[in-house]
């Protein structure tokens, strides 16, 4: 499979599709969330295709409490290739009394924001796998 047709299914499965901001309005950034390093790194590898600028990428983490947060970060941004600066705050859960089925490096979240890209993948997926209405 060719990197467009895997990222588009990645973004398909597991992006944002788009959402009402606090005027109302649909807000086209482009995010996906995974605690699967492998889905992470298969979507960038995509998203990187586009011609994005790395400086408007950003990275955040979801943890539980109890979680080593500079660890996590050393982690995901030498997965990512996303620099620790570009990280954004991270989300903290309530720990739970699921311990030992906990992610070491919790959940990653992939920004970007860019209304062209995000039709661009919006494009690419309706090209693959038609128009889903």
């Amino acid at each position: 499979m060719d990197v467009k047709t895997i990222g588009s299914s990645i973004y398909l499965c597991e992006g944002t599709k788009g959402y009402r901001n606090t005027k109302g309005v649909i807000a086209k950034r482009i995010e996906v969330c995974s605690c699967d390093s492998r889905i992470i790194k298969l979507f960038l590898e995509y998203l990187r295709t586009l011609n994005i600028d790395e400086k408007k990428l950003r990275g955040r983490m979801v943890l539980h409490q109890g979680d080593n947060e500079e660890e996590a970060k050393e982690y995901w941004s030498r997965i990512t290739n996303i620099p620790k600066d570009q990280f954004i705050a991270t989300s903290w859960r309530k720990s739970s009394n699921w311990n030992d089925k906990r992610l070491k490096y919790g959940t990653m979240v992939v920004r970007y924001g860019s209304v062209k890209i995000f039709d661009r993948i919006m494009k690419d997926i309706e090209e693959i796998f038609g128009n889903g209405g």
